[in-house]
């Protein structure tokens, strides 16, 4: 074996190992929240949308716990938050340390709706509820009744 053929063979080995611990997750759609440059697209519908001109080389591990990030750029080394930006859910909070969802679409997507499901019940119990029209109603028929009886009593 040629010198040339050993290290083609040890770069395969290499991106095949690499390929086995972490996959690539970056687009234009979502890249990294450090070093990634934006732009805001207008849709022909009317609205806007953020899209990533640079930043894209974000991946995601398979064993967090082993390899030590969930998200990593290749481009300026940040790792986790400061690489992957948050998202208002707090789906990606949620993922943090975890393993990817993987199966097939159906299963993803279950798992995906599970975690969400999760996350706004979390979200709804943190923020406090507006009083429906009805509760409303009874709670001040109940603060003028206890006012009549205080009346009554001073006459």
């Amino acid at each position: 074996m040629k010198k040339l053929e050993a290290a083609i063979k040890d770069r395969a080995a290499k991106r095949w190992r690499e390929r086995r611990t972490y996959y690539r997750v970056g687009s234009f759609m979502k890249g990294c929240a450090n070093c990634g440059d934006t732009t805001i697209v207008e849709l022909s519908s009317g609205g806007h949308v953020v899209r990533f001109t640079s930043g894209f080389q974000v991946f995601r591990a398979y064993d967090p716990a082993w390899v030590g990030w969930t998200w990593w750029c290749y481009e300026c080394g940040a790792k986790d938050l400061a690489c992957w930006a948050p998202d208002d859910l707090g789906m990606v909070e949620a993922q943090l340390g975890k393993p990817p969802i993987q199966g097939s679409f159906k299963a993803k997507s279950s798992a995906r709706y599970a975690l969400r499901k999760e996350l706004m019940a979390n979200v709804k119990a943190e923020t406090p509820k507006v009083p429906t029209r009805s509760s409303e109603i009874e709670r001040l028929e109940k603060m003028l009744a206890a006012l009549m009886a205080r009346i009554k009593e001073e006459n």
